[in-house]
């Protein structure tokens, strides 16, 4: 009775908190959004909240996209590294559900298995870069079983790219092309390339053992 009681209390707390974001996301321009956190860069409570925003994300399917431009924006260069912290703390839940998880059917399955078969570091590596949602990318680490080690090393430095042209987008928003979607399309492909060059060797060495 205390666990289900406990289990509705985090359920009610989550419903409560994307309430508050989509409240606040309906009722305030972008444009002030940015003012604010502009405002407010040096204060520790924007940092707080982008904190608590990244661990909540997962919760809320919220894109990382949008919160990584904006953390740009207002940061700077300095950015890429809340980024990159970023990425992975609101990674790690998803993670945390996949680990305890027994079903692997689906695509996140799909994926699971091929991190199974390629194994640790490389495969967080070539799943990162990989134009794939975080949440899938951590759901199908936790099934594959891949060690919290390997996890975070791959996660961290596949998402280098990623992290680095969202800093680049966000810092240039009002200046250059890099911030507009063509920018970002851009961004895709050369990580998606990034991915097959690391996993091309893999498949060779699997062709010819074949």
């Amino acid at each position: 009775m205390r666990y289900e009681l406990a289990g509705y209390r985090r359920v009610f707390g989550i419903a409560l908190l994307a309430a508050c974001y989509a409240a606040i996301g309906l009722t305030t321009s972008s444009t002030l959004l940015v003012e604010v956190g502009m405002s407010y860069r040096d204060s520790s409570y924007l940092l707080g909240i982008l904190v608590l925003t990244y661990i909540c994300r997962p919760f809320l399917a919220v894109p990382a996209t949008p919160i990584n431009v904006f953390v740009a924006y207002v940061y700077g260069p300095v950015g890429f590294v809340l980024i990159q912290l970023g990425t992975v703390l609101s990674t790690v839940p998803s993670f945390v559900a996949g680990h305890v998880s027994s079903s692997s059917t689906g695509l996140t399955g799909r994926f699971a298995d091929v991190q199974a078969r390629l194994g640790g570091f490389r495969s967080m590596l070539v799943i990162t870069l990989l134009p794939i949602p975080l949440d899938v990318v951590g759901y199908s680490a936790g099934l594959a079983r891949i060690r919290r080690r390997d996890f975070l090393a791959g996660l961290f430095v596949g998402a280098v790219p990623w992290s680095l042209g969202q800093t680049l987008a966000g810092w240039s928003l009002q200046r250059y092309r890099a911030a507009t979607g063509d920018g970002l399309v851009w961004l895709v492909v050369v990580c998606t390339l990034l991915a097959l060059l690391v996993l091309a060797p893999i498949l060779y060495q699997e062709h010819s053992s074949a």
